[in-house]
């Protein structure tokens, strides 16, 4: 993995453990992109990347409206991908 991804993704995940959600579902949804992003990092020979965009891009828009600083977040490490070609 690319070490400005690897960089990205590790600063996303702490992002995204800094945040305080009180919505369930959101909670929820949050917990599982933080793990899919530690799975990425910890294992990045797997494919875990190839579908991470995506949910990034799905959680963005869930985030957009209330958590603008998670959104923008996601945003970043997104761009950081797609620049990676992912």
């Amino acid at each position: 993995m690319d070490e400005n991804v690897k960089s990205s993704l590790e600063t996303l995940h702490g992002q995204l453990g800094d945040e305080q959600v009180t919505d369930d579902a959101q909670k929820a949804h949050l917990a599982e992109v933080r793990q899919a992003v530690r799975d990425t990092i910890d294992n990045p020979s797997a494919q875990h990347h190839l579908t991470l965009r995506e949910r990034l891009e799905k959680a963005s828009a869930v985030f957009d409206a209330e958590h603008p600083k998670i959104a923008t977040a996601l945003h970043t490490a997104i761009n950081v991908l797609a620049d990676a070609g992912f």
